[in-house]
């Protein structure tokens, strides 16, 4: 389980992060994927990338 410091609030795109903007997420919400270079949360991958649908990753998506 991945849990936040208590006084970090995230963006809403983030499910675990290390500051409050989707640039800074460890671990999407549901419904977001997360570039793995970026560290950024969003609902589509970025250009020239796409969603890694490795079973690895199916609770959470990532673009490679």
């Amino acid at each position: 389980m991945f849990v936040n410091s208590p006084d970090l609030v995230c963006d809403s795109r983030c499910k675990v992060c290390t500051g409050p903007t989707n640039k800074e997420c460890s671990y999407c919400a549901t419904g977001n994927v997360l570039d793995l270079e970026t560290k950024t949360c969003d609902s589509t991958c970025p250009d020239g990338k796409s969603k890694n649908v490795h079973s690895d990753y199916s609770e959470h998506p990532v673009c490679i």
